[in-house]
């Protein structure tokens, strides 16, 4: 959880992801602040709802559903994991200019005072998200106060679709291999080339660094090589958020 207000005193005064668990009669049987499981074989639970942030909900060898912030998801029976998301939702990216692609839900500015607009940074300005506010009769843009985020920078959550880290090679059979750039196609041809929305979705740039653009096939990040003879590897240096020490984000 976090405060995007400055000189913030009250835990009332933070901001994080919060999930219900309802029953059939409506009334809510759990709430869950983190990634967790879900047992809901006796089908006690008859749907979640996403009172703060997006959420996926995964059920146990079956599909992932995404709900959004205010929604709800009926949920049949089995055992499902659950986890917030928290880049570009709690912190933004700064290394995707400084934001650009943020889209979270706070509705006051870093002092407090109630935001006119939502919380965003198109423009790419340093400062980071701003909203328009109101001061003395007059509209203004102001920072958010929203932090920079450290996971999927210094380590990966999911999976690594979100990773926007520095890492520029992977190991294969205890050989380190770097990384082919993805605007090229030498020596290995590929279709994951820099668009906007390879870009947007998966940070495919004109750069070498892990990414994952391959959801379906891929767990973790990953990068083509510069070796004629191993066509991809694993960047398995880079850490699962879940199992590090790393804090989400910092201001």
């Amino acid at each position: 959880h976090t405060t995007y207000k400055l000189g913030a005193t009250s835990p009332n005064e933070c901001i994080g992801p919060r999930l219900l668990a309802v029953n059939r009669s409506d009334m809510v049987v759990f709430e869950f602040y983190d990634e967790t499981h879900i047992n809901n074989t006796l089908g006690d639970i008859a749907y979640l709802v996403a009172q703060s942030g997006d959420w996926r909900v995964a059920q146990l060898f079956g599909e992932k559903t995404d709900v959004s912030n205010s929604g709800h998801l009926e949920l049949t029976r089995g055992i499902f994991g659950v986890s917030p998301v928290m880049t570009d939702l709690f912190c933004y990216m700064d290394q995707e200019e400084h934001g650009k692609y943020f889209r979270g839900y706070q509705t006051v500015d870093k002092d407090g005072r109630k935001c006119l607009t939502h919380c965003r940074n198109e423009e790419g300005a340093k400062e980071g998200p701003s909203c328009m506010v109101r001061v003395n009769e007059t509209e203004q843009m102001s920072p958010c106060g929203v932090p920079k985020c450290l996971w999927n920078v210094q380590c990966f959550t999911q999976d690594g679709v979100g990773y926007r880290g520095n890492q520029t090679s992977g190991t294969k059979d205890g050989i380190n291999y770097s990384c082919q750039n993805w605007s090229s196609d030498f020596p290995h041809p590929h279709t994951y080339h820099p668009s906007p929305k390879n870009t947007a979705q998966y940070g495919i740039g004109q750069h070498n660094k892990c990414r994952n653009p391959d959801p379906r096939s891929s767990s973790k990040p990953w990068c083509y090589t510069t070796s004629m003879f191993v066509r991809y590897v694993f960047c398995n240096e880079i850490p699962y958020c879940e199992w590090t020490t790393i804090p989400v984000f910092y201001f």
